[in-house]
């Protein structure tokens, strides 16, 4: 296991004399930016929320990262779950297509709940405005009758072909108390099991 030096610690940096300045524990002189000189020379910083080590790159550990992730979750809004928009767990950072929730579940034996799942919105391809060209164009002039027919016809495509991807939205997830098809079979299935 790597040793853990807190930047708080005397091991991260000393102060030298002779040269008046910070020195990281490389070897690497700050002058009197003692805060530069403990962090370069820390491994890890205490976490903003409990004080334990944490690396650096972090401002929390994993215990008061998962605290504050599941307060976050709890404190969205709900909606019920349509049963095919897809869906992202915010407890195993991963999205949900199709089926994938029904396996997900059945192959790990937990709980939708438990996944606390986010009902995805969908991302679309931006539409090119005129002003695109603003810095290509000289001063007062436009574009031509041509390429703005052109362009509105890219943006109606562009339009058209729905959804590029899905990020996770605004709204937890909650499973439908009257559920399509594919939920009924899969929560009949488990009542089996």
């Amino acid at each position: 296991m790597t040793e853990i030096i807190l930047s708080t610690s005397k091991d991260a940096a000393t102060f030298k004399t002779g040269i008046s300045g910070w020195v990281d524990r490389h070897g690497h002189f700050f002058g009197n930016d003692e805060r530069s000189a403990r962090w370069f020379g820390a491994t890890h910083v205490p976490c903003c929320e409990c004080g334990e080590p944490t690396p650096k790159g972090y401002t929390m550990c994993v215990d008061c990262r998962l605290t504050c992730s599941i307060e976050r979750y709890n404190k969205m809004d709900r909606k019920t779950w349509d049963g095919e928009t897809p869906l992202y767990s915010d407890a195993c950072d991963k999205y949900f297509f199709n089926d994938d929730l029904f396996d997900h579940l059945e192959d790990f034996d937990c709980t939708a709940e438990s996944l606390r799942l986010i009902i995805c919105e969908p991302m679309y391809l931006t539409q090119i405005g005129e002003d695109y060209f603003y810095d290509d164009l000289p001063e007062d002039d436009g574009l031509s009758k041509d390429i703005v027919s052109a362009l509105e016809e890219l943006n109606l495509l562009i339009k058209k072909n729905g959804p590029v991807g899905w990020m996770p939205g605004k709204y937890a997830a909650t499973m439908p108390e009257e559920p399509n098809e594919k939920i009924r079979i899969y929560t009949e299935k488990m009542e089996c099991d």
